[in-house]
């Protein structure tokens, strides 16, 4: 019997020695699973988070409490010039750009892991801005609105729609949104205000994107990029390698008919317009009038095309609508999640009919256009 044990115990330490070494990487993988991940070291992102996790920058938030609430949609004019330098536009984690007829263009300003004491100045609502709210999990702040489209806000959005006619000061102070003086958004206090009033400001689940230090791979180098409407409406940004990021300059209305680019600044902090990521969202344009337009994002299952602009280089790419209540998803050729770099992004978009070219080498122009 002694013997027979003998023979037993080589093979059980044996395969205990073997699991020790299978099991104890794995608790290892665990353990580190549950550390921090600063600057959302890549790849971040696609099916999920941690909590302090911003997943529309793929950032760590200083404060992760203050994603406890919906995103907070700004609408921010553009025109008439007087009313530059924008206000709180470096503080969004996203914004969207778009054209509002006559050859001219809107932004919507999306704030969750960081808010704008004064988002400036704050304009009319359009036929998209519901649909892009409704996928972002938002609430959406805007001026006044055609009739037409004041009932389809208010039809799609319910309490979740603040217009400066229905809100007190804070979180919309001014004297009219068509002044020069203007009207601000207290983004902080937005949130404050839906608390208050029980309106519905749960913390959405803004799951789709994906966020990775590593450059992809590209041949095609993105130093520049113009957005241009018309001479005397257009935009560019610029690459800035020390920062990894692209700078915008805007046209100045002090130089007569010339409209010469000049860095555009955030009215609050004096600093130059920067953000990480700049992408093209090619889709159709319905135009009902000059001025009233809606563009087909809600219904755009199937993929269409998308550029991004990253680390000074290029990557073409598509994007589709993952239903109503789903933040837009980005695939790379390939079919795999786009790569944004960790950081804001700036999302510009345009009518399939426009035209994107490269003018010279790392240089890239889209001349927006309807059919």
């Amino acid at each position: 019997m002694t013997q027979a044990r003998t023979h037993l115990v080589k093979p059980i330490l044996l395969i205990i020695i073997v699991l020790s070494l299978v099991v104890a990487p794995q608790e290892n993988r665990r353990t580190a699973q549950a550390g921090p991940l600063p600057d959302a070291n890549p790849p971040t992102g696609t099916f999920g988070y941690p909590e302090y996790i911003n997943p529309l920058t793929g950032l760590a938030v200083n404060d992760p409490t203050i994603m406890n609430r919906r995103p907070v949609l700004t609408k921010v004019s553009n025109y008439p010039p007087s009313g530059r330098p924008h206000a709180g536009l470096s503080y969004a984690d996203i914004v969207f750009e778009y054209y509002i007829g006559e050859y001219t263009n809107r932004f919507l300003a999306l704030y969750y892991s960081n808010n704008a004491p004064s988002a400036w100045p704050l304009r009319s609502g359009r036929l998209i801005d519901p649909q892009l709210t409704l996928m972002y999990g938002g609430i959406l702040v805007y001026g006044n609105a055609d009739p037409r489209v004041d009932a389809v806000i208010v039809r799609d959005l319910g309490e979740r729609a603040l217009s400066f006619n229905m809100s007190p000061c804070p979180p919309i102070c001014g004297d009219a949104t068509h002044s020069v003086a203007g009207v601000y958004v207290d983004t902080a206090a937005v949130s404050e205000y839906a608390d208050r009033h029980g309106i519905d400001n749960q913390r959405p689940n803004l799951t789709g994107m994906l966020f990775d230090k590593r450059v992809p791979t590209s041949s095609q180098l993105a130093i520049s990029l113009e957005v241009n409407y018309i001479s005397w409406n257009r935009g560019e940004w610029r690459y800035d390698a020390d920062s990894h990021r692209y700078l915008r300059w805007i046209e100045s209305w002090d130089e007569g008919t010339k409209y010469p680019l000049i860095p555009l600044v955030d009215k609050i902090n004096g600093q130059q317009i920067a953000f990480d990521n700049i992408v093209l969202v090619f889709s159709t344009y319905v135009e009902y009038n000059p001025t009233l337009h809606d563009v087909l994002i809600w219904d755009s299952s199937e993929p269409q095309r998308a550029i991004l602009m990253r680390d000074g280089i290029i990557q073409e790419g598509f994007w589709q609508s993952i239903g109503r209540t789903n933040p837009i998803r980005f695939t790379d050729e390939d079919g795999m999640p786009m790569r944004f770099r960790p950081g804001n992004t700036w999302m510009v978009i345009v009518d399939n009919a426009s035209k994107f070219d490269q003018i010279d080498a790392g240089q890239w122009q889209l001349l927006f256009d309807l059919p």
